[in-house]
């Protein structure tokens, strides 16, 4: 039988994360959150595989919504790693990335994504079923302690950017 490496429980605004690591086999994580009118649930079971960690996931809420997906992420040598995952609704992802920068790629039914990234900046491209394109470019770091987000989004409506700043409590 494998040994309970450790325990966390996280309360935050309206949820509680429960999670358990079981010493080089996988881990366990429980998700509830909501309030009167709405609740969400999610259990990620994940296991280590050599150089891989497989993780199943299923979720649902109190408005008929619920899924399950599947993820691979595989850390590769010298300081590489890759990423697979598909989730119901046929709902795809990949990507790439060393140290860091890396690439992604992902479609949905609706729509297809690629796009770059390189230490706290991005850059993507989605188009979807109706022709329609969207570019974003993003920017975030933390300094002394503050979250800092900046973007930029181009669409067919225009131009459009957005900035936060958030300090961690």
């Amino acid at each position: 039988m494998a040994h309970c490496n450790k325990k966390r429980t996280k309360y935050n605004n309206g949820g509680i994360l429960v999670r358990k690591d079981f010493k080089g086999i996988g881990s366990i994580e429980g998700h509830m959150s909501g309030n009167p009118d709405y609740t969400d649930s999610a259990i990620n079971i994940s296991k280590n595989v050599g150089n891989a960690r497989v993780t199943k996931s299923i979720h649902r809420n109190n408005q008929g919504g619920k899924g399950q997906s599947t993820r691979v992420d595989v850390n590769l040598p010298k300081s590489t790693r890759a990423s697979v995952s598909k989730s119901s609704g046929n709902n795809k992802s990949t990507s790439v990335g060393y140290k860091n920068m890396g690439a992604f790629k992902a479609t949905n039914p609706v729509s297809k994504t690629k796009g770059v990234h390189y230490k706290g900046a991005s850059a993507s491209q989605t188009k979807d079923i109706f022709g329609n394109k969207t570019t974003n470019i993003n920017y975030n770091t933390n300094k002394k302690g503050f979250n800092i987000s900046v973007g930029v989004s181009k669409g067919n409506n225009g131009f459009s950017g957005s900035m936060s700043i958030s300090k961690p409590l």
